[in-house]
């Protein structure tokens, strides 16, 4: 963008500005012809070049404008297209934050019931363990259903 409105200043920048052409001089009629301006003097004659050549600036300045207006329209759609995926992507890290935070519940829920359950288990293997001292049993590997015939007998 920073050239196309360095074009534009070069552009502005060419016309040639005369000195002395500051004086206001009366408007012709538009059916004057040139030799009558030539006949008003050469000050008139400068003006009217001066406004030429601006007019010309100014088309080539509305033709860059004009090549211009494309690649803004292009950026504009763009620059839309990319706020509404912010907009989902946004939303989508709102829904992510949250199941985050559901699982970071439920995971510490699962924690506790397993802390739990783990002291309740070794709280009955002592039981266990003490229950099988009193009798003098002891609990053998090759015997996996010993400890629930201990359960029911006790």
């Amino acid at each position: 963008m920073r050239t196309f409105w360095d074009q534009v200043v070069a552009l502005i920048e060419q016309g040639d500005r005369p000195q002395g052409a500051a004086e206001a001089q009366p408007t012709e009629p538009d059916g004057a012809s040139s030799p009558q301006v030539d006949a008003r003097g050469p000050a008139l004659k400068a003006q009217c070049e001066d406004i030429g050549r601006a007019l010309e600036h100014l088309e080539r300045i509305k033709g860059l404008f004009q090549d211009f207006l494309p690649t803004v329209s292009e950026l504009a759609l763009a620059f839309d297209a990319c706020d509404r995926r912010l907009e989902e992507t946004t939303a989508k890290l709102a829904a992510l934050g949250q199941a985050h935070r559901d699982l970071a519940a439920r995971h510490a829920s699962a924690l506790e019931d397993r802390n739990r359950l783990a002291k309740r288990a070794a709280a009955l293997e002592a039981r266990l363990a003490t229950g099988t001292e009193q009798t003098g049993e002891s609990e053998s590997p090759e015997e996996p259903g010993a400890v629930g015939k201990r359960r029911a007998a006790t």
